[in-house]
């Protein structure tokens, strides 16, 4: 499975937003760097995408979507298919492709997952201070990647997509070089699209071809103390 892109017409603070995962010869990208500075809309894009699959595979999860826009639509690809996705004012439009399509079995051992969706936010760092001893004491690039590598290397996830919210989270410039070389190379050997993100400047040996840049975003500080005044008013 692929994401083909991702259409969202906003509202109150999100902007609109209509992203394609394509080359200019309509190739689907095999990898591709969205990039955008705070409140842009990268984790909302990626929250998207994932409850767009989910939803559409786990017969008992609700339809009703906290996404908050007036509709998003996410395109996917899957063997011979296109399956399109709509979240009209939060309400899920599940895929019954996506559904036929996906075989997941997460287990503790690893398991797999085909033709579906892998997604890692920042909830990444909590999880490697709660599961793993010592965890809280470890640098945050190593808790930022530690689960990503822990799936690559245990779990066969294969035919999918690995989205990683801001993928560069505590790391320094040469260890983001690493991590994306490696990161490029393990999922592409298992036939997997890779999606990143990211506030900072993309470096060099990201083929510009392969970015995506959202306008826009929210001044983070006049934000922050506005929400401080109405807390102690």
């Amino acid at each position: 499975m692929q994401i083909r892109g991702i259409h969202i017409r906003g509202k109150n603070a999100l902007k609109d937003i209509s992203l394609e995962f394509m080359d200019d010869e309509s190739r689907i990208l095999k990898q591709c760097l969205i990039q955008g500075s705070n409140g842009s809309g990268k984790t909302f894009i990626f929250e998207s995408i994932a409850r767009g699959w989910s939803s559409s595979i786990l017969e008992r999860s609700s339809n009703e979507c906290g996404l908050l826009a007036e509709m998003v639509r996410v395109d996917y690809e899957v063997p011979g298919e296109i399956a399109s996705v709509h979240i009209r004012s939060g309400r899920l439009e599940r895929s019954s492709i996506l559904a036929k399509h996906a075989d997941v079995a997460v287990v503790e051992s690893g398991g797999h997952v085909r033709h579906g969706i892998t997604f890692y936010d920042l909830k990444r760092l909590r999880l490697v201070e709660q599961t793993l001893d010592g965890g809280s004491s470890l640098p945050t690039g190593v808790q930022s990647v530690l689960p990503i590598l822990h799936d690559l290397h245990v779990r066969d996830v294969s035919d999918s997509v690995v989205m990683i919210d801001d993928w560069d989270c505590g790391l320094d410039s040469s260890s983001r070089a690493e991590f994306y070389k490696y990161l490029v190379r393990h999922t592409h050997s298992k036939n997997n699209q890779l999606l990143l993100s990211s506030c900072a400047e993309p470096p060099g040996y990201i083929p510009a071809r392969n970015i995506k840049r959202l306008k826009d975003g929210c001044s983070v500080i006049s934000d922050a103390l506005a929400l401080i005044g109405k807390v102690h008013g």
